[in-house]
């Protein structure tokens, strides 16, 4: 595969919402966490991390320094709405690290809930067989 080829591989996936491309960084996509949900919970159930808010499971977001407790970072906006400082509502604890201006309120565009996957050096891989 040549390096446009991948570069416009790339490209479709992005368009086509498998993938998102964001701060020069490949995501996984929601389509491909809802398509893959299944392998995800059969292979890593012990491993995934769930929203405290919402119950749904995390693969971005914002943990807790005092007790671990994981939240989507839009869950964490929509919560700022009701609590003012934003706590912690398991333990309490002042969060005041975490930017929020940039998040919508709509969950529908989970896009930092999303797998981090830095962009290749635009190197073109080859299969060594």
């Amino acid at each position: 595969m040549s390096k446009a080829d991948a570069e416009d591989f790339l490209e479709d996936m992005v368009n086509r919402k498998w993938l998102i491309y964001k701060d020069g960084y490949y995501y996984m996509g929601i389509r491909s966490i809802t398509e893959l949900m299944p392998y995800f919970k059969a292979t890593y159930e012990s491993n995934l991390n769930t929203c405290y808010l919402c119950k749904q499971i995390l693969f971005h977001g914002k943990k807790c320094t005092n007790c671990e407790t994981f939240f989507h970072l839009y869950c964490l906006k929509k919560f700022t709405m009701v609590c003012d400082p934003m706590k912690c509502p398991n333990c309490n604890t002042v969060i005041s690290d975490v930017d929020l201006s940039g998040i919508q309120d709509d969950s529908t565009l989970a896009e930092e809930d999303t797998s981090k996957v830095k962009k290749s050096s635009r190197k073109v891989l080859r299969n060594k067989n």
